[in-house]
């Protein structure tokens, strides 16, 4: 599941992945959205 999340990740411009990393933090239930914007 992780390899669309990351040619999705490629797309974004800075600001998209910051806003996405704000958003993964607050998701704290949602584990595949942690995992998947783990590494950014």
């Amino acid at each position: 599941p992780l390899v669309p999340v990351i040619s999705t990740i490629l797309q974004l411009s800075p600001e998209e992945i910051q806003s996405i990393r704000e958003n993964a933090l607050n998701a704290t239930d949602n584990g595949q959205v942690v995992i998947g914007y783990g590494v950014l």
